[in-house]
């Protein structure tokens, strides 16, 4: 009870200073630092540090709705009323964001530009459940793959895999030349905060950012977690 106060302390601090007509906007703490551009896949919304990004983009808002979900789940769990109505967020969200032409999503409300990274967040918070969407970003994720994906965007991504039931694709990305076998390959004795040491400017040699592939290894019930 007392997380859940927490929660939902910090979704109104994000809801009363940023949210307009159901998407966050004008933020000014969004983490750039740990997104390099490498890869950004080209996303096209300005998310420079230091500066207020004033547009709505996929980013942020899948997360704001994966948080209220959660905290919904929450308050369900201990038999409580539910934070607050997730549909208005996700007919906002599709209605600045998705691209009927194509069946994916744009990266901000000021562009037509579709990245891979901006449909891996859609796709890891189950956001959209048009088959035609799905289809399209596997295609996707086979020619990108996780390792041009940071590392918060990655674990998502392996989650809407375990949920839509593609255990071979999550094995392949397991198994990628370029995400934990690089990090092999470079000597690594802990798993690195990239996949390999020149992929961040920052990078740490011995971050717990991706053993969560332990997780997906694990005789564990991964849909459990949902």
């Amino acid at each position: 009870m007392q997380n859940f106060a927490k929660v939902v302390k910090l979704l109104d601090a994000y809801r009363h200073n940023y949210e307009s007509n159901c998407l966050l906007r004008n933020l000014d703490k969004w983490c750039v630092v740990e997104w390099p551009k490498n890869f950004q896949h080209g996303y096209d919304v300005d998310i420079r540090e230091g500066k207020v990004c004033e547009e709505a983009h996929i980013a942020i808002n899948s997360y704001y709705i994966a948080a209220v979900r959660i905290a919904n789940r929450i308050a369900s769990i201990l038999n409580l009323s539910q934070y607050r109505d997730e549909a208005p967020l996700i007919s906002a969200f599709y209605k600045s964001f998705w691209d009927e032409s194509c069946h994916l999503f744009r990266d901000g409300e000021a562009t037509e530009h579709i990245s891979f990274v901006g449909n891996s967040f859609v796709y890891g918070f189950s956001l959209c459940s048009d088959p035609i969407f799905e289809k399209n970003f596997l295609k996707m994720l086979e020619e990108n793959g996780i390792s041009s994906l940071s590392f918060f965007c990655t674990f998502p991504l392996l989650m809407g895999l375990v949920q839509n039931g593609h255990g071979e694709i999550l094995k392949r990305c397991l198994s990628e030349d370029g995400a934990w076998k690089r990090i092999l390959r470079e000597n690594g004795t802990t798993t690195f905060e990239g996949w390999g040491k020149d992929t961040k400017w920052n990078t740490s040699l011995f971050h717990l950012t991706m053993s969560y592939a332990a997780t997906f290894m694990a005789d564990i019930d991964l849909n459990s977690l949902f």
